[in-house]
């Protein structure tokens, strides 16, 4: 319904939504509904990024392998992966 709205439906997919939703009252209430608040939401403008940005991409940066090896080091990314594999091979055995 959104991208009806917003005019972003390919064109026989939008001609198919407006032909089911001139025969469907709950359908065209929910077509003004969504058209209300994205009217609504287009005064608004663009809003900027916040202030944190660099903080929450360095923070984003963070996660994963990579990570945790430059931090921890390998001997303890090695740990961290045979204690993984460990748990899942018990868990597998518990449902056989």
């Amino acid at each position: 319904m959104l991208e009806f709205v917003e005019g972003t439906l390919p064109a026989n997919l939008a001609a198919a939504v407006k032909q089911h939703i001139d025969g469907c009252p709950r359908c065209m209430q929910e077509l003004e509904r969504q058209s209300s608040r994205t009217r609504a939401l287009q005064k608004l403008g663009r809003v900027a990024a916040p202030d944190q940005w660099d903080e929450i991409h360095r923070s984003i940066q963070r996660t994963g392998w990579m990570y945790f090896v430059k931090r921890y080091g390998i001997p303890a990314a090695i740990f961290g992966l045979t204690a993984a594999l460990i748990f899942l091979a018990v868990m597998f055995a518990l449902s056989l």
